[in-house]
């Protein structure tokens, strides 16, 4: 069941609101798949030998920003498309269509590996950088709170979106995903494991993070808060 026939099922004039959603979901489709790429173009490096990016500095992305994307110098200067990129984007745009494609009844058997894989990954990940030099600093990094930043609006402001944004609340996604459900199931089963899994993921995943970056910065000789590396995307 389409989303515009679901609002329009509510009322006929609604059905715009279908559409919208819709056009939002294919930006946030486009934005997922563009990440997957980067992702695949990593991963595809990561099999050379030596590493291409192993001697970069942790506050330099020359390696992502020249070789990977071939940025230019301006935003001005359009230049070529990279071919590398656009064919993995392509094929990712493809694998993504042939999962989604019959429903939730491929869908739901990849999401048994999709959502699960990065747990295990993250645990494996967490597991090894507790034994690397510097993990402490950066759990306690962490968690250590400030808590004079609770009067910083826009720390509210950004958690509250990355809270809607993580529950897809309102979005195209959750609503075309709920028709595959029968009429009457009970749904509080999954109201309360989707966010407790999203802790559980967000939580091995910013231990997974600050763990290796006070690593990197213990062994490059920084300090986990230097304002060099947040000027670095870090």
């Amino acid at each position: 069941m389409s989303i515009p026939y679901v609002f329009k099922k509510i009322h006929p004039s609604l059905k715009v609101i279908g559409l919208a959603i819709m056009t939002a979901t294919l930006h946030f489709s486009t934005s997922y798949n563009i990440l997957l790429t980067y992702c695949y173009r990593f991963m595809f490096t990561s099999f050379e030998y030596p590493l291409p990016f192993a001697d970069e500095s942790i506050t330099q992305n020359d390696y992502f920003h020249k070789e990977v994307l071939k940025m230019s110098d301006s935003i001005s200067h359009w230049e070529a498309i990279n071919p590398f990129l656009f064919i993995i984007y392509v094929g990712s745009m493809i694998l993504c269509h042939f999962v989604i494609k019959n429903g939730a009844k491929t869908s739901g058997k990849v999401v048994i590996i999709t959502a699960s894989t990065p747990f295990v990954i993250f645990f494996i990940l967490v597991l090894r950088g507790l034994f690397l030099n510097g993990a402490l600093d950066g759990i306690i990094f962490l968690f250590k709170p400030k808590w004079e930043m609770l009067w910083n609006y826009s720390i509210w402001i950004d958690a509250s979106t990355q809270v809607f944004y993580q529950l897809s609340i309102g979005i195209g996604t959750i609503i075309n995903l709920s028709t595959a459900k029968a009429r009457r199931e009970d749904i509080m089963h999954s109201v309360l494991v989707v966010p407790a899994g999203l802790v559980l993921c967000g939580l091995l995943s910013a231990l997974t993070i600050f763990i290796y970056l006070s690593h990197f910065c213990v062994e490059s000789g920084y300090s986990i808060d230097d304002p060099r590396l947040q000027l670095s995307g870090l």
